[in-house]
């Protein structure tokens, strides 16, 4: 039985039906529109690629963040309402972890860095261990000033945070940042799907009212809400 992913966590959206180590369909769009007006028909989509009706999945999957809050709440939202609907249980990822294991490239640590707005970034890192990448910095808020002096060797870079930094601070980083343009900079569904089917390595699937996004800073309209009491 297959597992249907779905990621809306950063400006790309991704839906994708796996079974074992098999993509059997999966769909990708950049946001022009919210990423709740596409998801569904999206999911419809594979599922029919895939010749496949919902009754035949056995779990959900999703990135549950960090990253876009708007994006959050509609994968979050889906897994809940479908999780429901159809009684299955749900697969919930660190979006850093997908993006570390989209990497093929092992001969570096990889920097993640998403996009968190006004200069800042998510950023965590990732180390090579056997046949798995394992997280060896948590993940913390770090502003563009940071960065310069967050690394001491080099690291492979990935994440859409990279897309937001400025020729300086990217010089800057030069010395101790890869780029690959093979590695992806935007978690997807298909391998989300594969690290639910790897039942030995994936988290405990959460039913329906258990699954939550994972918020680290508060969002645009909550922060201007607080600058504005404090004035």
């Amino acid at each position: 039985m297959a597992v249907l992913a779905f990621e809306t966590s950063t400006a790309q959206g991704s839906v994708a039906v796996v079974e074992g180590e098999k993509v059997l369909a999966s769909r990708t769009w950049l946001r022009d529109r919210s990423h709740s007006e596409l998801l569904t028909a999206e999911i419809e989509a594979v599922l029919a690629e895939s010749n496949l009706k919902s009754n035949s999945l056995r779990a959900l999957a999703i990135g549950h963040g960090p990253g876009s809050f708007t994006g959050l709440r509609v994968a979050v939202n889906a897994a809940k309402s479908l999780g429901y609907a159809l009684n299955l249980k749900t697969y919930s990822f660190d979006t850093h972890t997908i993006l570390a294991n989209g990497v093929e490239r092992t001969d570096l640590p990889v920097l993640v860095l998403i996009n968190a707005q006004k200069n800042a970034f998510f950023s965590a890192v990732f180390e090579r261990e056997a046949d798995r990448w394992t997280q060896t910095r948590p993940l913390e808020l770090t502003h563009a000033d940071e960065l310069d002096s967050l690394l001491k060797v080099p690291h492979l870079g990935v994440g859409d945070g990279f897309m937001e930094l400025g020729d300086e601070l990217l010089l800057n980083l030069k010395s101790l940042v890869a780029r690959d343009s093979a590695t992806k900079d935007y978690p997807h569904a298909s391998i989300l799907g594969r690290m639910s089917e790897n039942t030995k390595r994936a988290p405990a699937p959460l039913v329906w009212n258990e699954v939550q996004a994972l918020y680290i800073r508060a969002s645009g309209a909550e922060e201007k809400l607080r600058e504005g009491l404090k004035r």
